[in-house]
């Protein structure tokens, strides 16, 4: 698979993310497998949010009482996003076999379909598998993106504006996130809460550009 720089990407079944280059995960994404996409990127992204949220946190006691807790709630928020990066590999793979054993006639075309096709015939568990890593990041989106405010208003004066991009760089994952449950779920309900964790990520991601800016 031809990725980025001209190399041959490996694949994600060459092992966990986690424990592999960087480079890899770059090849990977640029190659032309299926996955990992845009799901596994906002899977890094918000691990990489949540860290940013944790260096500010962790540099803003004893100003704020409440920096110390919230760099262990972002450090465990970075902890349950880096791995979704796998996971969403994983899962999507899944996702597009399922739909392939149950087209009739198939001649591989599904093979490179991706996650922006709209799935025609899926059951639950092909639904739930789709949906599980884009909720989750789209949730803990929300989540950082209000502790990233936070920061920005009454933290370490200095880092405002990485407490600021941490809550846009939380937006953005969690905003994607809910594109792709919307397109690849018929669970509507699901699909309407990631949807409005996005909103509630975007709205205090700009809460905290104002207060970083006022300062």
């Amino acid at each position: 698979m031809t990725a980025v720089g001209g190399k041959a990407g490996k694949g994600w079944q060459a092992g966990d993310y986690l424990d592999r280059p960087l480079r890899e995960l770059l090849d990977d994404v640029g190659g032309t497998a299926p996955v990992p996409a845009a799901g596994s990127i906002c899977a890094v992204t918000g691990a990489l949010a949540a860290a940013l949220v944790a260096k500010v946190a962790g540099k803003s006691s004893p100003r704020m009482v409440e920096a110390e807790s919230l760099a262990a709630r972002a450090t465990e928020l970075a902890a349950e996003l880096a791995p979704l990066a796998q996971a969403d590999a994983e899962s999507y793979t899944r996702f597009v076999q399922e739909r392939r054993d149950r087209s009739s006639g198939n001649d591989g075309a599904d093979d490179n379909a991706w996650r922006s096709e709209q799935p025609q015939d899926h059951d639950a568990a092909a639904d739930h598998a789709a949906l599980d890593v884009p909720i989750a990041v789209a949730q803990a989106g929300a989540e950082l993106a209000g502790m990233a405010e936070t920061l920005a208003r009454h933290g370490n004066p200095n880092l405002r504006f990485d407490a600021a991009g941490a809550a846009r760089l939380a937006a953005s994952a969690a905003r994607v996130s809910a594109w792709l449950a919307a397109t690849n779920s018929r669970d509507a309900v699901a699909a309407r809460t990631a949807a409005l964790n996005a909103d509630r990520a975007e709205r205090l991601a700009g809460n905290a550009d104002r207060a970083a800016a006022r300062k």
